[in-house]
């Protein structure tokens, strides 16, 4: 993971499980937002750091085209998106200010009905 900053925001590389970036300020509320690029498969840094500069967390998202995954939109595992919002959880980041329904956001993820797809 490599680490740059830019105009006060802080952006993270990242690489494994989660590809992309992960780009917040130090004064970053805990609204979080995953960024994907359109069809150039593109990370999208610049469009993730106009999110931070608002005050959000943002994970721009490398979906496709990484190594290891689908080479075009199609066939994308729905844990690509679940283990991106659970990212973004673990960076204390959420679209509520209660323990309760950060819970509840993890549960479409990790719920039975998801594994039999």
């Amino acid at each position: 993971m490599a680490t740059s900053a830019m105009d006060g925001c802080k952006i993270e590389r990242l690489e494994g499980r989660i590809n992309g970036a992960f780009v917040s300020r130090s004064d970053a509320g805990e609204t979080g937002v995953v960024v994907l690029g359109g069809s150039s498969g593109r990370v999208d840094t610049d469009r993730a750091k106009l999110f931070a500069e608002a005050g959000a967390k943002a994970l721009a998202l490398q979906w496709f085209g990484g190594t290891g995954q689908s080479p075009g939109i199609c066939e994308i595992p729905l844990e690509t998106f679940c283990d991106a919002t659970d990212y973004l959880i673990s960076r204390d980041a959420s679209a509520s200010s209660s323990s309760e329904p950060r819970k509840a956001q993890r549960r479409p993820c990790l719920s039975p009905i998801w594994t039999r797809v």
